[in-house]
């Protein structure tokens, strides 16, 4: 009996944290903050020799409800790729032993905040590449983090797709936020 009332007691006690958790995060409706950040990654994909990403962005968040917000993100990344460059698969492979080039993302996605300042979130957009890369890359990047009330921390997996190639990114993110 004694052991039951233990167990019971302790159930209780976890949901009771966990219903303050869930509810303790939330987006303010109808507000706007803009973020300033910055990133690293390490990339791979399709280009051999792909190393890293540096980048710096910046996102507006709009508040939808509570727990959910609306996100616009540009920025501008710089990868670097020391090996081999795939032109083209059917030409074969350049050599370029120290290639690099640059992308301007715009995405727009959905933020959700799970648990008390932990949030989930999706986005999809385009890649405007510079001329050693010409064309638009498609992007989708899903993502996880901790968001406090100036500070967000990010982890996510960024995909590129072309005709041709295709990369990916697991990224960190660091930004500073503010209200408007």
């Amino acid at each position: 009996m004694e052991k039951s009332l233990k167990i019971t007691t302790l159930i209780i006690a976890f949901t009771v944290c966990l219903v303050n958790i869930i509810k303790g995060q939330t987006t303010p409706v109808n507000t706007f903050k803009l973020g300033i950040g910055i990133e690293a990654a390490g990339v791979s994909g399709t280009i051999n020799g792909a190393t890293v990403e540096w980048g710096a962005t910046a996102r507006l968040q709009y508040g939808l409800a509570n727990k959910l917000a609306l996100t616009l993100t540009s920025g501008y990344y710089s990868f670097s790729f020391v090996g081999e460059r795939l032109v083209n698969p059917g030409d074969g492979f350049a050599f370029n032993p120290n290639f690099n080039f640059q992308v301007v993302p715009v995405k727009v996605g959905v933020k959700y905040f799970f648990i008390h300042h932990a949030y989930v979130s999706g986005e999809a957009g385009a890649g405007f590449a510079d001329n050693s890369e010409k064309g638009t890359k498609l992007i989708l990047s899903p993502s996880v983090g901790f968001a406090s009330k100036s500070w967000d921390v990010g982890l996510r997996y960024e995909s590129f797709s072309t005709q041709y190639t295709n990369l990916g990114m697991v990224a960190l993110n660091v930004t500073y936020g503010f209200s408007l």
